[in-house]
C-alpha cells in the first residue's frame, strides 16, 4: 500500500487507487491524480477511489477533482450527521457510522464516514482513521478482496463496518450473559450467604456495568436504525450507481444491520430485567436485615424490661441481700429467651 507523502497527507489526501475490477488496484500517485479522476468520471479510464481527510484545510482540493457539487459538499464536511442516503445530480451523499477503534478513544464515540459517489468515481472523507477504510486500501495493494468498482467501495466499506459492529454487539450478548447467570446465581443462594459475598460480580459492580451496556447499547441504536434505513435505500435505488452484486452486497448488510437493531433492543430489554433481578436481590438482603434486627428487638424487649425494672435504684429490690441471686436471674433470663426462640419458631417467624 502506497500512504499519501506528508504534502498530501497536509491536503488532505490519505489513499488514491485506480480500480483494475478484479479486487485489486494501483496507487496513484497525486500528480498524476487529475488524468486519473477525469478519466473515471468519463469512463475511458478505470474506476477511482479517494480517500481525505476532510479536517485538513486544502481538503475542497479533491472535492473539486470529484466534480463534487456544492451542496453534496457540505454535506461531506458537515461537523454533524447522521446516516443518510441522498441523491445529488449524478451522484449520492452516503453517511455511515463505525465503531472509533482508534487507540486511547472511547469505541462507542462512532466514528463518521461521509462518501460521495457517481459513475466512476468515489470519494471518502474521515475525521479519525477509518480502521475499515484501512482495510480496504490493504487489500487493494494486494490485489485481492478488494472493491470491484466505484458502487463496491461503498459497498465494501459498508461491509466491513458492519462486520466490526458485529463483534463488539457479541462481546455485549456475552456480558448481559454473564450478569444474567450472576443475577440468578445470586437468587439460587441467597442476597445474604457467605458464598454471595465474595462472587467475583458484586451487587454494585454489576448495576454499574449494566448502566455502562444500556449505555453503549443506546449509543449503537442511535446511529445503526438510521444506518439500517439508508443501506436499504441504496440496495433499492433506481436507477443505481450500483452493479447487480454490489446490490446484493448492499442489500445483505442491510438484512444484517436489521439483525443487529433487533440484538440491540433484547440486549437493552435484558439490561433491565437483569436490573431488576439485582434490585430484586438488594431489597431482599435489606428486608431480611430488617425482619432479623426486629426479631432481636423482640428477644431483647423483654429481657430490658426486667433487668430495667431491678435496676432501678429504690430499696425493696428483691434478692438484693441474697448471694445466688445473679444466677438466678440470669437462669431466669436464659429460660425466658429459649421461650421466645421455641415460641417465635412455632409462629413460623423464624
Amino acid at each position: 500500500m502506497q500512504p499519501a507523502s506528508n504534502a498530501d497527507t497536509d491536503r488532505g489526501l490519505v489513499y488514491a487507487f485506480t480500480l483494475d475490477g478484479r479486487g485489486g488496484g494501483r496507487a496513484v500517485p497525486p500528480a498524476d491524480l487529475p488524468a486519473a479522476t477525469r478519466a473515471a468520471r468519463d469512463g475511458s479510464g478505470p474506476p477511482l477511489w479517494l480517500h481525505v481527510d476532510r479536517t485538513a484545510a486544502a481538503v475542497g482540493i479533491w472535492l473539486d477533482e470529484a466534480g463534487i457539487p456544492p451542496q453534496a459538499a457540505e454535506a461531506l464536511l458537515a461537523e454533524e450527521t447522521r446516516p443518510r442516503a441522498d441523491r445529488f445530480g449524478d451522484g449520492l451523499v452516503i453517511n455511515l457510522r463505525g465503531l472509533n477503534l482508534n487507540p486511547g478513544m472511547d469505541a462507542f464515540d462512532l466514528v463518521s464516514v461521509r462518501a460521495w459517489t457517481a459513475p466512476g468515481i468515489t470519494l471518502t472523507t474521515r475525521r479519525y482513521r477509518i480502521m475499515a477504510a484501512r482495510g480496504m486500501a490493504e487489500a487493494l495493494a494486494a490485489g485481492a478482496d478488494g472493491p470491484l468498482d466505484a458502487g463496491g467501495v461503498i459497498a465494501q466499506l459498508a461491509d466491513r463496518l458492519m462486520t466490526r459492529l458485529r463483534v463488539e454487539i457479541d462481546r455485549l450478548e456475552d456480558e448481559i450473559d454473564q450478569l444474567e447467570d450472576e443475577a440468578l446465581d445470586a437468587a439460587a443462594v441467597g442476597g445474604t450467604s457467605a458464598r454471595n459475598a465474595h462472587r467475583p460480580v458484586g451487587i454494585r459492580r454489576a448495576r454499574a456495568r449494566l448502566a455502562e451496556l444500556r449505555r453503549e447499547t443506546i449509543a449503537l441504536r442511535r446511529y445503526m436504525a438510521p444506518q439500517r434505513e439508508a443501506l436499504s435505500r441504496l440496495a433499492t435505488l433506481d436507477p443505481s450507481p450500483f452493479g447487480h452484486a454490489d446490490r446484493l452486497e448492499l442489500r445483505e448488510t442491510a438484512d444484517q444491520l436489521t439483525r443487529m437493531v433487533e440484538d440491540l433492543d433484547a440486549i437493552r430489554d435484558r439490561t433491565l430485567l437483569a436490573q431488576g433481578e439485582w434490585e430484586a436481590r438488594i431489597a431482599e438482603r435489606t428486608d431480611r436485615t430488617v425482619y432479623l434486627l426486629t426479631i432481636l428487638s423482640a428477644v431483647m424487649l423483654p429481657l430490658g424490661f426486667i433487668t430495667g425494672l431491678l435496676g432501678v435504684n429504690v430499696g425493696g429490690i428483691p434478692g438484693a441481700d441474697h448471694p445466688g441471686a445473679f444466677a438466678i436471674l440470669c437462669a431466669a433470663l436464659a429460660i425466658l429467651v429459649a421461650i421466645q426462640l421455641w415460641l417465635f419458631r412455632r409462629l413460623r417467624w423464624i
